[in-house]
């Protein structure tokens, strides 16, 4: 596969595991495991990563999903059908604590547009979505957003207790019109 693949993790009891799964599913692909913080470094260091592997594509895993067995090739699919100016693609994943599926998961990005993502990365302490604000300012830009209806995975199921805390503390700021 053409792809790049940065897996970003807190250590969470997952990331191993999902290490060992996209090394299966990428082939002889790169696969990058950081654990840059804040976030905002995640998304600069994945970014750089993809620039520096030269792949068409770089897909960014955070540790704490799952994905399905063939979804990483499926996801790829999709994103190859879309036109040139597609800039991310993404899917669902159904998510343990809203007990539904919910955009978000893998981000998988045309490697060619990141080196003018990458000097779109807020300020930290800016937003709590910087990677949010890259797809606004790319969108502004005249590149699109792609997402479909398709379940990849699974967040945050199998974590540890220390990492549900910190996400519920997270998600009480971050998902404020989900209240």
């Amino acid at each position: 596969m053409d792809v790049t693949v940065v897996i970003r993790g807190t250590r969470e009891r997952t990331e191993q595991i999902y290490a060992h799964w996209a090394r299966q599913q990428a082939g002889d692909a790169p696969v990058h495991v950081i654990h840059e913080t804040p976030f905002s470094a995640a998304v600069r260091k994945t970014y750089e990563l993809g620039i520096q592997e030269g792949r068409k594509w770089t897909l960014a895993l955070d540790a704490d999903i799952l994905m399905f067995s063939g979804a990483m090739e499926a996801l790829i699919a999709y994103a190859e059908a879309q036109p040139e100016t597609g800039f991310e693609f993404q899917g669902r994943i159904l998510d343990k604590f809203f007990m539904l599926p919910r955009d978000g998961g893998p981000h998988l990005y045309r490697t060619s547009l990141l080196p003018e993502a990458l000097s779109l990365i807020p300020k930290e302490g800016s937003t709590l979505r910087p990677e949010s604000h890259v797809f606004g300012e790319m969108k502004a830009r005249g590149n699109t957003i792609h997402h479909n209806q398709e379940v990849y995975g699974i967040h945050d199921f199998e974590q540890y207790y220390e990492d549900i805390y910190r996400k519920a503390f997270l998600y009480a700021h971050k998902h404020t019109k989900r209240k």
